[in-house]
């Protein structure tokens, strides 16, 4: 079964493919470069697809980092 994590992270891994997969779970806009406008909508198109949820407008804020996508998914599931 894969969790949440791993999920999030083949999804980082397509829209950051330089990314060596070990640093995903360290990512956020400020460390990563590459991670423009562009990276974001493809990243959060990905995320929807992937949780079959749709990110409200208004929590986009919070999705700067690996990190916190990671803790809003888990906070909207039960899987670990």
């Amino acid at each position: 079964m894969n969790t949440i994590k791993e999920k999030l992270e083949r999804c980082f891994a397509l829209v950051l493919p330089l990314i060596p997969r070990s640093e995903l779970p360290g990512a956020s806009k400020s460390s990563i470069a590459e991670w423009d406008s562009l990276v974001m909508v493809n990243l959060l198109s990905l995320i929807e697809e992937e949780f079959g949820i749709q990110v409200p407008d208004g929590d986009l804020e919070n999705f700067i980092s690996f990190e916190l996508i990671l803790d809003y998914l888990k906070a909207d599931s039960h899987d670990t």
